[in-house]
């Protein structure tokens, strides 16, 4: 129908310029469709614009499963953002694609936009190296990494991550980047260390007094310590 041809795409191409524009129609039937309208402008031999030819063409199913993936990737991007796990993904140069938000905040970023293109020799002062080398290992020998690394925290305190890098690959196996997840262990190991810490006084309590001293179990009925 006529009354879906917009006039300033018309002008436009007869000045030369093809354009296109998507237009939803709700049919009686309570059914929609998507119909893709393009404008292109016909032309003599001469280069002299005469006319202008429309089309239409049917996108209902492409438009569909676009809002579709939209809908799914903002999920996604929903529970990646509120994960409390730093994620990140980065090219084959080690150089970040994208992250979360928990990694915007230790990189003491604002947006993705600032960590585009950067590798963490930029983003992270103190152990930018260290780091790097671990994504070209990575990303040259197609291991999966897993180590306890520090980080500098936003509070200018250093935690320790439990760091997992998964080499990403393409459909013919080539690694084209990798994926980067950091899980802040900081207070587990400021726990382990204080049970150590309190392991090692009471053994110390224990073997220098001049008491007999032992434990001993009264559901087993034995003897654990002397």
């Amino acid at each position: 129908s006529d009354r879906y041809l917009v006039s300033d795409y018309i002008n436009l191409a007869l000045n030369g310029h093809s354009t296109d524009h998507d237009v939803l129609i709700n049919l009686s039937d309570n059914q929609s469709l998507y119909i893709n309208y393009r404008y292109v402008p016909v032309q003599t031999p001469d280069s002299k614009i005469i006319g202008v030819v429309v089309t239409g063409q049917d996108v209902t199913s492409l438009k569909l499963s676009e809002q579709k993936l939209a809908y799914e990737r903002n999920i996604l991007r929903t529970l990646i953002d509120n994960i409390p796990d730093s994620i990140y993904i980065k090219d084959a140069n080690a150089r970040l694609l994208t992250a979360n938000q928990r990694y915007l905040e230790i990189t003491r970023r604002k947006s993705t936009d600032e960590i585009l293109g950067k590798t963490d020799i930029e983003l992270y002062p103190k152990y930018g190296n260290d780091y790097y080398t671990d994504d070209m290992n990575v990303l040259n020998n197609g291991d999966i990494l897993n180590k306890d690394e520090p980080v500098v925290l936003p509070n200018d305190s250093v935690g320790i991550f439990a760091t997992t890098k998964i080499p990403l690959k393409d459909d013919k196996d080539n690694i084209v980047g990798l994926v980067g997840v950091g899980h802040d262990i900081t207070k587990q190991r400021a726990i382990e260390q204080g049970l150590r810490d309190n392991e090692e006084k009471f053994h110390q309590l224990i073997t220098h007094i001049p008491e007999a001293f032992w434990i001993f179990d009264i559901a087993t009925q034995s003897l654990i310590y002397t």
